[in-house]
């Protein structure tokens, strides 16, 4: 990918397609896809893309980044990675920035602090999310394979946030 987001050490991304139209709904889909620890890469209409990047700021923070392509592969490609605190400026900074085809990708999460058994904030997060959904077997399956931990030690963390 040319955002950056990627390396020859670290070269996972997840696709997450398009958000959801509403508001409400597309901030707890953002807040459980950035809770993934790897670049998010979605898709977003020009009519919504004020909206989505407003709506990431408040689900993953001002300081996370964010790449914003548009027209891939077009004459007018434009490739641009911010802070989602800037994100809104950069839009507005020229009219023609609101046209085209858009590519969002979520910067994957500054590595965080982890407690004695290695799970950090985001990886809890991922957990809590897919407790609304799945089982607890099921989650901590997940989560193991997501973040490389050990299934057994995301089973019984997954038992006491179930709890």
């Amino acid at each position: 990918m040319g955002s950056g987001v990627t390396s020859d050490e670290n070269p996972a991304y997840v696709f997450a397609g398009f958000p959801p139209p509403k508001s409400a709904a597309r901030q707890r889909w953002l807040a459980q896809w950035g809770a993934v620890p790897a670049p998010v890469v979605m898709f977003e209409s020009p009519h919504r893309l004020a909206a989505t990047l407003a709506d990431m700021r408040e689900a993953l923070g001002g300081r996370r980044d964010v790449t914003v392509a548009r027209e891939l592969t077009k004459r007018f490609e434009e490739i641009a990675t911010m802070p989602l605190d800037e994100a809104g400026d950069w839009l507005q900074a020229q009219p023609h920035r609101g046209q085209g085809e858009f590519v969002l990708i979520a910067h994957a999460a500054p590595a965080a602090e982890t407690d004695d058994a290695g799970v950090d904030a985001a990886t809890d997060t991922l957990l809590d999310a897919l407790l609304e959904s799945v089982s607890v077997r099921d989650a901590a399956r997940i989560a193991a394979r997501v973040s490389g931990l050990p299934r057994d030690v995301l089973y019984a963390r997954a038992l006491a946030r179930k709890a």
